[in-house]
Order: structure tokens, then sequence, then C-alpha cells
């Protein structure tokens, strides 16, 4: 509400005119690293204090702002190691575990066709190099100059939305890789069984649904209500009747759910440390210890990829990242991790084992054309993403078990259509700056 740059109501205005209009004895800043985010210092400008107590459990911002709490706030005072709490009991014992999954044939051949690969020549300077040309720029500039910064302005525009579109495709082939998605229904299927509470987590809202529409688990993102949020979790805490269930980038911070303990990450915020040390947060809170872990499966058994899994582990919650192998993803999840591994935290590295053949493996026709029927003419994707009711019944052919070439391909089809509409409208989670996570 102090942060909200439209109008207000009445009340409202008279709750911040009360709350801006006296110097207060101490101000508690929660979840602080957002804090140097040019949206939310609105907040110290508006409020004063004597005494500022600023909080967080990720002291890490990838935009390099986060040196600026030493004079928003002040110097840090305490911080505690996450794995010194773990011995103390006050959190749960994690087993974190990074899980390559290799491409199927046909959606690694897109993830290098030519659209991806396509690179717009060398333009003007964009998003905060062009603003700082700007702002260094001499105010007796002509009107010609002028006219030709706008002229570059809208040509890098147009260059960010052909990156944008481009980059969008290749994020969406590797969060709905195939076999990533069967590691994902093993692992659900898995824990599960034995009784563990579940949250899948994707940044994209469109592969979440997906997910979701394979598992057949209720999904809580931007759009969803709030009565029908807290109903999802509630039924969740309670219930056995809903195990699992999808969340977005929202269930980063600012839920409540001590009976998680399973996260199974599919998609994420490039290589934000931030994000990823938030996501392992909802499966901290302390647990009964479990000595009976997973039962071994097909190739978890003796040495291996059954590290861990055995009897008497002590895991009592489980952190999966599922990566896309042979993809920036790779890069992307080693460096979402350094915060963690800070922390003395450590991943168990192991490839997922195919669930069924690749698609090249048996099949009666040649590769390229099984790739050009899906993939059909630009016009045809074009045509399809105006029409989201085409791209929807696309996507519906692929539903319950992502089992077999036809399913797969119906699968590709419904990511190059949604690849091929416009890119959602981003969220301001407080991380400016951090257009890559870098």
């Amino acid at each position: 509400m102090a942060v909200a740059a439209g109008r207000r109501s009445d009340v409202s205005t008279e709750t911040m005119g009360w709350i801006s209009g006296r110097e207060w004895g101490l101000l508690i800043l929660d979840e602080v690293h957002v804090v140097p985010a040019n949206t939310f210092r609105k907040v110290l400008a508006g409020v004063r204090a004597k005494c500022k107590l600023g909080l967080t459990a990720t002291l890490v911002r990838e935009d390099g702002m986060i040196s600026d709490l030493s004079f928003l706030i002040g110097p840090k005072l305490y911080e505690a190691n996450w794995l010194d709490l773990t011995r103390c009991g006050y959190l749960a014992k994690v087993k974190c575990e990074e899980v390559w999954c290799d491409m199927t044939a046909e959606f690694f051949k897109e993830y290098l066709g030519p659209n991806a690969q396509k690179a717009p020549a060398a333009g003007p300077p964009t998003g905060r190099a062009r603003r700082r040309k700007k702002a260094l720029g001499s105010a007796g500039e002509g009107a010609q100059t002028q006219a030709t910064q706008a002229t570059q302005a809208r040509s890098s525009g147009a260059t960010r939305s052909a990156i944008g579109t481009t980059a969008r495709q290749r994020r969406l082939l590797y969060a709905l890789n195939p076999n990533k998605v069967r590691e994902c229904e093993a692992l659900v299927r898995r824990h599960e069984k034995r009784g563990d509470k579940i949250l899948i987590f994707s940044d994209d809202v469109f592969a979440l649904k997906t997910y979701a529409d394979f598992l057949g688990i209720p999904v809580v993102c931007g759009s969803t209500k709030q009565a029908d949020r807290s109903r999802i979790f509630a039924t969740f805490r309670t219930s056995s009747t809903v195990n699992t269930v999808g969340v977005s980038k929202v269930g980063d911070v600012a839920i409540d759910l001590p009976e998680a303990s399973v996260v199974i990450q599919v998609s994420s915020h490039f290589g934000s440390r931030r994000q990823e040390a938030q996501r392992l947060g909802r499966i901290l809170r302390p647990k009964p210890m479990t000595f009976g872990d997973l039962p071994p499966g097909p190739g978890r058994g003796g040495g291996g990829g059954g590290a861990g899994w055995g009897p008497l582990s002590g895991f009592d919650a489980f952190f999966y990242s599922l990566v896309s192998a042979d993809t920036t993803e790779v890069f992307y999840a080693s460096k979402r991790q350094q915060y963690l591994v800070d922390q003395g935290y450590s991943f168990f590295v192991r490839r997922a084992e195919p669930a069924s053949p690749p698609l090249s493996a048996g099949a009666a026709a040649p590769a390229d054309a099984l790739l050009a029927a899906v993939t059909k003419k630009n016009t045809a994707r074009g045509a399809a993403a105006a029409n989201p009711p085409a791209a929807a019944a696309a996507a519906a052919a692929a539903r319950s078990k992502l089992d077999g070439r036809a399913a797969e391909l119906a699968l590709l089809e419904a990511v190059l259509c949604q690849a091929a509409a416009p890119p959602p409208k981003a969220r301001n989670d407080g991380e400016e700056g951090d257009e890559e996570g870098f």
C-alpha cells in the first residue's frame, strides 16, 4: 500500500497520511533486500523513523544494488549460517539435487534452429546504457540530433522485441522438454506415494499450466483469485486430496506452508540466486525426522544415482532443480546455486534416465519430415498464436500423460504457438535491473 502509485481510496489516503505524518521510533522492514529497488525506496522517503531494522533470509541482489542498504538502512549487524540453524534443529535437513534431462530430438532441433540462433545486427545501445547516454548528452543538441535519437530508440525497441520473442521460444522449449516433464511426473508419483507435500515452481505461467494439465494438479499464479488461492492452500495443508500444487513466482515469498517437504523447480528466473534460496526456504520449516527415504527405483539402487536415497539418510525435505541438458539453463542453474553453496549446501547432480526412447529412435519417417509436419509454416503458426483456442486445442491433445510421439509433437506445436504470441507483461518484484539474473 505504501508504494502504490495509483489513485487511493479515502480510507487508504487517510491511513497513509497518519503513517507519514509522524516520526516513528522503530521501522521494521521485512524482505529488506527489495528496498534498493526504485519502487520500494518510496517507503523510506514517505515514512520517517528514528531507527530502521531490516530482516531477510536472502541478502543478495543480481543488479549490484544490495550495497545501497548500507546507507538506506545501516550496516549489517548479524547473519546466521543456514547449516548452523539446521544443526540446531531450527531448519529442516534438505537434500538438494540437480537433475539433467536430455532434450528430445525435435525439441533440441527447434532450440538450435535458425530462428533460435538468429541474432540482430549490432544496433544502438539499449536499456540502462541508452538512458545513461541520454542523461550525459548536452542540453543544446539540435532538432536533427533529437530526431536521430528518437529513431534509434524506436529501432532498439524493435530489436528488443525480436530478441524477446526468440528468447521466450528457447525458454519454453527447455522448460517443457518432454524428458523434463516425465522426470517431474516420476518425482511427483514417488513422493506422493510416501505422503509428501509437493510444490512445483515455474516462472513461466504457460509452462506451469501445461505441467498442471499433465499432472492433474491445481495452480496458483498471479491471475488466481484470492479466495481460490486460500482454498487451494488450505486444502493442501489439511487434506490428503491435494498433495501437489503448481506455483508461479508469486509463491517465492509470503506463503506459509509448513507441511510442504518437496520443491520441484522446472522453470526459473534466469540466474537469480535470491529466487533459488527463497524457493528452498518454502520447505525449511523443521519437520519430524524421516528415517525411511524413497524406495529404490530404476537407476537409484546401490551407488551411482542412488546416493542419499537409502534408509537412514536423514533427509526430511527435498529440493529438485530440473535442468534441460546442453542448453543455457545449465549455466543459469550453476549461477543460481552460488548463494546456497556459500551457505554450506551441496547439490547432488545426476542425469535423468529417459522414460522412453528418444524421438529419433525407431522413427518410421525421417526426423526432418516429422519436424516439418509439426512446425508447418510461419504464417500458420502466427494464425494459431492469434487464435488462442487453436493453441489450447493443440495443448489439449497432449494432456493426461506425455506418452508417445504424437503427444510430444503436440506439445512442441503448443510451445511454438505460445512463443509466437505476445510475451506476458513482466511483474515488478523488486529485482529492478535484473533482466537476466546476471
